[in-house]
């Protein structure tokens, strides 16, 4: 009796924990969106030149929170069948994948802006 009693507060517990994990992770990356809606094209000097300091610092957190969303939603997800990890696994999968395509139609050919022509006299 004892011991069932212990675990059943033991599982209470690391379920409380997994909810405000949840939602920390929800409401820090809820919260640099919005930040990054507004203070994207505030710029700041640093080493002489001008830098978006909010585009960097949020966006990096938007990378971490993505990172961590992974490890966190894991457990949660293991209460439910095993064809919706499947799921959350090829929804992660895309969602990675979907803008890594999109960024190489959108690349511009580079090679051609460095290359130097015949037709152009440097000096």
């Amino acid at each position: 009796f004892l011991t069932d009693r212990f675990l059943c507060v033991e599982q209470r517990r690391k379920r409380r924990f997994q909810q405000g994990t949840i939602a920390s992770v929800y409401v820090i990356g809820t919260a640099s969106c919005l930040l990054l809606a507004f203070l994207w094209n505030k710029t700041a000097v640093m080493a002489g030149e001008e830098h978006s300091v909010a585009l960097i610092v949020l966006t990096g957190v938007l990378a971490i929170v993505d990172c961590v969303s992974t490890v966190t939603f894991l457990p949660f997800m293991a209460q439910f069948s095993p064809k919706l990890i499947g799921a959350l696994y090829l929804g992660e999968g895309l969602c990675g994948v979907f803008p890594a395509v999109l960024g190489l139609i959108q690349t511009q050919n580079t090679a051609s802006l460095n290359e130097s022509s015949p037709d152009r006299k440097s000096g």
